[in-house]
């Protein structure tokens, strides 16, 4: 699991999740160990914005909806 102090960020990105944790702050949300590593696994491109969610649903037990094509 990523940290601040372990992920391999450049400045750029290190400047973004600062910015990101601190939007969320302001915001009231609560940064946890896990919301922290799925910021950094995004801005790291090791996974999509999707792809989180879908895995933030599946930890609260909740099936991702797929919306059929038309």
């Amino acid at each position: 699991m990523y940290t601040r102090e372990n992920a391999p960020l450049t400045p750029e990105q290190r400047k973004h999740l600062d910015n990101v944790l601190a939007n969320s702050r302001i915001e009231g949300y609560e940064i946890t160990g896990q919301n922290l590593d799925d910021v950094i696994r995004i801005i790291l491109g090791e996974k999509t914005p999707d792809e989180i969610r879908d895995e933030i649903l599946q930890r609260y037990g909740v099936t991702p909806e797929t919306t059929p094509d038309t």
